[in-house]
């Protein structure tokens, strides 16, 4: 079959003759095989399970081909005499999967237990690689003698201009994981884990042409290099308008090691309350991340007490608190053509890559805490009236980045069942989540504050002349969701009946303020007025009601008939106006946008067969 593909995307908006963004659609025709194997064995002492599973992928179209109908033009107003009206995109390669994995078990004094697994397994593709550009002709931006920014095609459209003829992409990952757990008495247990985890990308590639002795690879296969000079993708030592280029020449081969040790006891009091407690700790050591390692502490209390005026209730507090080594905004240095010799830094220094207060929010320090409380009250002697109330709260140690989320929520439920043959379900939920994040915007110059001679342009923190404070943004995303639905089931024999409503409302809106106008990436007084107006709120909302028949023909054959109605409104500012038109200025939008409202059916039949 197909899917919907997006072409090439670059300058789609101050530059209307040159194609702008495009889409298209892309073949798919592909296969997955998988491999389960087991063996087992129960002994008097140890026990055993040896497992294997394998996964191979193929996939019968390695890329797709694209045509353009637009001739692109650079941005110093001239049409390109390369040929790049035809595109090229590779698709998923082929692919292998194997793990190997291996579970001891056995019994020990104090009605213990004890066990241990171990697995390795390898992901590989070595799929045949693309030429790095697909135009003809010469390609780039003249300007002027010397500033020729040109390249021939002819050493870029083929295979030859590869660094190697096919991938050998290789991850291959470890684990043990081993867990002791001991209950000398009927009101005493405790159990410690200690569980180790290795993921190693073996894959290394330098994207190095034999034919021009030049590293890296023509960007947006010929639409970005074709448009915007000194942005070719190219670095060349020996060219001085290429040789102060920063680009990616190498892969980042990602990866972790985990280290997790857990702790903890259980305690009963009396027939009805137990008290948990666990300890964990996470040492996880990334490779070519911002840290080189990251510690998390994890501790959780669990109370249960099963007679509070004739209810369960479970109780459950979490605290988890974060933090890691030395944070290197700009690890990735290695992984440019700053790192390769022959590269000359410009008069002005290298640009800085991003705000060195920047911090990823899976590499933050954070205190995160949770807690969940859940009711279950017996109501008469078929049914059940159940709440569950929870909430957590994470704050990050970040001035720039994710600073804080929170999520609050509560549900309730009753099921009842007045005879075997008839159940009844009814439900409540509300939830309300908060998300804030900081960021601020690189000082204005020819090309967002990271161009050559720009004053500062090397200088990474916060409140210098690239990232000033008068730049600083922050944004409060707030979202509350309902949800609520009723469902009936009855059995007549040969023929059981079921319906089901279901509604769902979401509420979203999204606050934001800034330090001064310069923190917006259009000034102009339109969009500033825009700005202090803010955002619409988005609101979305459902209903489905579902309807079907389960028919027994007899001990091996069946028949299901279902039915579903929905209807939805939505009001998002993302598709503001796109229900009145969808082509703006040269920009055609293929899609119909948002929709305000509809309603849709289904039905169908299914037959089952039991062999």
């Amino acid at each position: 079959g197909t899917r919907l593909w997006g072409g090439s995307m670059f300058f789609n908006y101050p530059f209307p003759n040159n194609g702008g963004v495009l889409e298209t659609v892309r073949p798919t025709d592909f296969r997955t095989t998988d491999i389960n194997l087991s063996l087992r064995n129960v002994g008097k002492v140890w026990r055993f399970l040896a497992t294997y599973n394998g996964s191979f992928f193929r996939n019968h179209k390695d890329h797709l081909n694209y045509e353009s109908p637009f001739r692109l033009w650079n941005v110093v107003g001239t049409p390109q005499v390369a040929d790049i009206k035809n595109g090229q995109f590779s698709l998923e390669p082929d692919n292998d999967y194997h793990n190997l994995r291996l579970d001891l078990s056995r019994e020990l004094k104090w009605n213990g237990q004890f066990t241990v697994a171990g697995a390795w397994g390898t992901m590989r593709q070595d799929d045949a690689l693309l030429a790095p550009t697909t135009c003809t002709g010469v390609g780039g931006v003249f300007i002027a003698p010397p500033v020729d920014y040109t390249f021939q095609c002819a050493n870029w459209n083929t295979t030859d201009a590869l660094s190697r003829k096919n991938a050998n992409a290789r991850i291959d990952t470890g684990l043990v994981d081993a867990r002791v757990s001991f209950h000398p008495t009927a009101a005493f247990g405790w159990h410690a884990g200690l569980r180790w985890y290795r993921e190693d990308n073996k894959t290394r590639y330098l994207a190095y042409n034999p034919l021009t002795g030049q590293y890296g690879y023509i960007a947006e296969n010929g639409s970005m290099g074709s448009v915007v000079p000194s942005e070719t993708g190219i670095f060349d030592p020996t060219n001085p308008l290429y040789r102060s280029i920063n680009v990616t020449v190498r892969n980042n081969p990602f990866g972790y090691t985990d280290t997790l040790f857990e702790l903890g006891g259980d305690w009963q009091f009396g027939r009805k309350s137990s008290l948990g407690v666990v300890y964990t700790f996470d040492h996880n050591r990334p490779k070519y991340r911002e840290r080189k390692r990251v510690d998390d502490q994890r501790i959780k209390f669990d109370w249960v007490s099963r007679d509070v005026i004739g209810a369960t209730v479970r109780l459950s507090w979490e605290y988890a608190k974060r933090d890691g080594d030395r944070y290197n905004y700009d690890p990735f240095a290695q992984f440019l053509s700053e790192s390769l010799p022959g590269f000359v830094e410009p008069v002005d220094g290298l640009p800085a890559y991003t705000v060195a207060d920047m911090r990823k929010y899976d590499l933050s320090d954070r205190t995160e805490s949770k807690a969940r409380a859940i009711i279950t009250y017996p109501w008469g002697e078929s049914a059940t009236l159940s709440a569950t109330f929870y909430g957590n709260r994470d704050r990050y140690d970040a001035l720039i980045g994710r600073q804080s989320t929170r999520t609050t929520g509560a549900t309730v439920q009753w099921d009842w069942q007045p005879t075997p043959a008839t159940t009844v379900n009814a439900y409540l939920g509300a939830e309300t989540s908060r998300l804030g994040i900081s960021n601020v915007g690189d000082a204005d110059s020819r090309d967002n504050g990271k161009a050559l001679g720009t004053p500062g342009q090397t200088n990474p923190n916060l409140g210098g002349p690239l990232y000033p404070f008068a730049n600083q943004w922050w944004e409060l995303d707030r979202e509350s969701n309902r949800n609520g639905g009723f469902s009936l089931s009855h059995d007549f024999g040969r023929v059981r009946a079921d319906v089901r409503y279901d509604y769902n409302g979401s509420f979203g809106h999204v606050g934001y303020s800034y330090a001064t106008i310069g923190a917006l990436a259009n000034r102009v007084p339109a969009a500033v007025a825009a700005a202090a107006a803010g955002f619409p709120d988005n609101k979305y909302r459902s209903n489905t009601l579902d309807l079907g028949l389960n028919f027994t023909i007899n001990r091996n054959v069946g028949v299901r008939l279902f039915g579903r109605y929905q209807t939805g409104a939505f009001s998002d500012w993302h598709y503001a106006g796109f229900d009145n038109k969808l082509s703006y200025d040269h920009r055609l939008y293929i899609d119909k946008g948002g929709q305000l409202h509809y309603s849709v059916s289904l039905v169908g039949a299914m037959l089952n067969l039991k062999l």
